[in-house]
């Protein structure tokens, strides 16, 4: 390419500038001479352990000790020798620039704090021995998070220990206020307590949990327990404002030392906070022995960790069970939790992980005894496969909340002599199919190669329909279903001793309930036969092989109305 004669003069024009430019740089920076020192100390008063997130808040004083103006000097603050920060200081002469820097220390061991002036020894410094300053804090490891001494441990008849990162925390709290009767997502909330999960969303928004180790326990005198510890930058300060926004005003008692934030709940449960060896520690107490314990007496005791001792002793006394713990996740997942579940006569873990489009739950739960399946009617409500030397049921469960349809949890069991196990798979289903997670979660616990007979899926025949439980006893068969109407033909069959007038049944999907009027009697034994429209479209129906619906059946018996609840299934 040509370059023409004026752009030959562009090209000197532009060196000239910048040759200007470092030669006026050179001469009011670079050839100063500065009388310079710095002094860096700490504001966060004498603490004598420091522990991982723990804060120091730092004052650095940089005093222009020479008569003449400092301009455009650097200071670089660092730690362990990476830079930290930098900052571009213009002092007048005979003055101070102070600096206030705040540092949370990420883990534990020997942090090197450093202040230094200029450099890149730009400068003519006359002392550069006061040019620096620097000094070490060390931060030691926090307490090991041994939940089970925060709760009492006489007379635990089951328990969930927990350990979760921030995803899998998050996770846990969509799965759990999210989809009906997921017990063990439910107790890392304490059972959807709401404070607690005002508490974990405020919290992890602000990124102020860094990981989490916690116990859901109940007891023979019908008492639970809850506790978790966090490690992170929540404070009391913290907790209390997020307490206070449901109307509670917490109280603060000191017990041999440490600070307790107290919230009476209701009649039997109240609330605690305290920060102790590097974990700020939540806990609930509900109380239903009429004794006066409260969380504060059980916060502030240090139990002997029995509950934990039983337990490491039966995972230890089960040959398999540690070996299909670290087995049970798919390959190139990402762990973000984990659960070791006490039933008193059985023990079981659920591991957590996820990859890129979905989140699982993998279980094991050890049978209390070996399980025969001779003559046992395994009916699946969803989708079979047998793959190799597995044979496993998988369900599509669908949101509370309508809204979320997108998401599906996929339920994979499968029965084995000693071991039930389970796979959730929460999943997009606009990005992975439930006949993926439903196929995958086989393929995974087929791997772990777990001997002995296992149970047989069977599919259900045609359609099923049942009545809760109710004094009045109610029959019920499905005969016929038309799938482009959803019209059902049914017949129902007074059980019980006295004459039912039915006056209107409902078949329905939740928030889609119509009434139809029937307004028959049924003497002692008789059978009524009845047609009537379910109601709402089927959730999912891509993947899910049967059909549910709820029954609402309105009736009268010696002229007391009722209402008694059911639910339909028909296979598609």
């Amino acid at each position: 390419m040509d370059i023409t004669r004026n752009e030959i003069i562009a090209y000197v024009l532009i060196a000239i500038i910048v040759a200007g430019a470092a030669a006026y740089y050179a001469s009011t920076v670079l050839s100063q001479n500065v009388s310079v020192t710095v002094k860096m100390v700490s504001l966060s008063g004498i603490q004598k352990v420091l522990y991982p997130f723990n804060s120091t808040n730092l004052r650095i004083y940089v005093n222009n000790t020479g008569t003449q103006q400092i301009s455009g000097m650097l200071l670089g603050v660092y730690v362990n020798d990476l830079e930290l920060q930098d900052y571009q200081l213009t002092i007048p002469p005979r003055s101070t620039a102070v600096i206030n820097i705040s540092y949370a220390y990420p883990s534990n061991g020997t942090y090197q704090f450093q202040a230094v002036a200029d450099p890149g020894h730009l400068l003519n410094v006359q002392d550069r021995d006061l040019a620096s300053s620097s000094f070490n804090i060390s931060v030691v490891a926090p307490q090991v998070p041994d939940v089970y001494t925060s709760v009492p441990n006489n007379g635990i008849t089951y328990s969930q220990h927990f350990i979760l990162v921030p995803k899998g925390l998050l996770a846990s709290l969509f799965i759990s206020e999210n989809f009906a009767n997921q017990s063990a997502f439910m107790q890392i909330s304490n059972n959807n307590n709401p404070l607690l999960l005002a508490l974990y969303r405020d919290l992890l928004a602000s990124d102020f949990i860094d990981n989490v180790a916690g116990a859901y326990t109940t007891y023979s005198n019908s008492s639970s327990s809850y506790v978790s510890w966090a490690q992170g930058l929540a404070n009391l300060s913290d907790i209390s404002y997020i307490v206070r926004t449901f109307g509670i005003a917490p109280s603060i008692t000191t017990v041999n030392g440490t600070n307790i934030l107290y919230a009476r709940l209701n009649s039997t449960t109240s609330f605690c906070a305290l920060y102790y060896r590097g974990w700020t520690k939540l806990s609930e107490y509900s109380n239903s022995s009429n004794s006066t314990q409260t969380c504060v007496g059980v916060a502030s005791t240090q139990y002997a960790s029995t509950e934990s001792t039983k337990v490491s002793n039966e995972v230890s006394a089960s040959n398999d069970f540690t070996e299909l713990e670290g087995k049970f996740a798919y390959t190139n997942t990402t762990p973000v939790g984990r659960s070791l579940f006490d039933y008193g006569n059985s023990i079981a873990f659920m591991n957590m992980f996820e990859s890129a489009n979905a989140t699982f739950a993998a279980y094991a739960t050890r049978n209390p005894a070996p399980v025969g399946f001779t003559g046992a009617n395994l009916t699946c409500y969803g989708y079979i496969l047998d793959y190799e030397n597995v044979s496993v049921c998988s369900r599509a469960v669908y949101p509370l909340n309508q809204s979320l349809s997108d998401i599906i949890l996929v339920n994979t069991t499968e029965f084995n002599t000693n071991y039930t196990f389970r796979v959730l798979s929460l999943i997009n289903g606009t990005l992975v199919s439930a006949e993926t997670a439903h196929e995958s979660a086989a393929y995974l616990i087929n791997y772990l190669n777990v001997t002995g007979p296992n149970g047989q899926w069977k599919p259900l025949n045609f359609g099923a329909c049942s009545f809760g439980n109710s004094s009045v006893h109610v029959g019920c068969n499905v005969l016929t279903f038309n799938y482009e109407t959803a019209a059902m033909s049914m017949q129902l069959t007074n059980e019980y001793s006295n004459n039912i007038h039915i006056n209107s049944i409902a078949c329905f999907n939740p928030e889609f309930e119509v009434n139809q009027t029937v307004n028959q009697t049924m003497g002692q034994g008789q059978t009524l036969n009845l047609t009537t429209v379910c109601q709402g479209s089927v959730p999912g129906g891509i993947f899910e092989p049967v059909l549910i619906y709820d029954l609402a059946l309105n009736y009268t018996v010696n002229n007391v109305q009722s209402i008694i609840n059911g639910s339909v299934l028909i296979n598609q």
